[in-house]
């Protein structure tokens, strides 16, 4: 660990709370004895935006959820009593504004829309760079550390299909659902296999494991956490032409 550093929520015996720097993240440690929200400054992130992924001892057990602080803004998480968190804090890179085409890392295609195609369900691959607006797409944050890719030609998302996690599964373009049934931000609902309500569309966004001109412009959303300049091999497999 680079650096580490301790402070606490109120008197030793009520609780307490430590951090520590791994390379260019943070992690911070907090518990509280009565049930009550703990809060304290993060100062130590120095500058910039910062998204902290909280994971907390809730009545029913761990809960996470996602947030975008400021540094030096304070951070505060209900508790339950005898409970607390860990946080991971990530710099937010900056996002690119505009429509702009996407190239694949390592390589001189960019990604594209097969086919120019419209439709729902669209595959996205890599091509050779036609300046044509199915291969140019937007950036647009959600307020959770986490980045829509919209394509230009039609509007429609970059998702993995059927949210699947399975080696292979394509990269597709549809419409962008807030409401849709797999996890965003801090809520998971439930998949369906004969408990509580089955979801009618299981999707959700992944990765574009790409970079633009500038850089990088978002982390992977699977769970390996890989930059997005050098993109984890889950990533970059729907992203092949077959």
């Amino acid at each position: 660990m680079a650096a580490s550093r301790t402070t606490g929520p109120g008197p030793r015996h009520s609780g307490g709370c430590a951090c520590c720097r791994d390379g260019d993240r943070w992690f911070v440690g907090a518990f509280r004895r009565g049930g009550a929200t703990i809060s304290y400054p993060t100062t130590f992130l120095g500058s910039g935006t910062w998204h902290a992924e909280i994971t907390t001892d809730g009545s029913d057990g761990l809960t996470r959820t996602g947030k975008v602080i400021q540094a030096g803004d304070t951070l505060s998480v209900p508790a339950v009593a005898g409970g607390g968190h860990v946080v991971r804090l990530t710099k937010v890179p900056a996002i690119p504004t505009g429509n702009r085409a996407v190239a694949i890392a390592g390589s001189s295609h960019v990604l594209d829309v097969k086919s120019r195609s419209l439709a729902n369900d669209a595959e996205i691959i890599r091509w050779t760079s036609t300046g044509g607006t199915n291969q140019r797409f937007a950036f647009v944050p959600l307020g959770d550390g986490y980045t829509r890719i919209v394509n230009q030609a039609r509007g429609k998302d970059v998702v993995i299909m059927r949210a699947s996690r399975d080696a292979g599964t394509k990269a597709v373009q549809y419409p962008y659902d807030c409401h849709s049934a797999v996890q965003h931000g801090g809520r998971t609902l439930r998949r369906g296999r004969g408990r509580g309500p089955r979801p009618r569309r299981r999707r959700r966004l992944v990765a574009a494991a790409v970079t633009t001109a500038s850089g990088p412009v978002s982390r992977c959303r699977c769970r390996c956490s890989a930059a997005m300049r050098e993109p984890c091999s889950r990533a970059q497999n729907p992203l092949q032409r077959p």
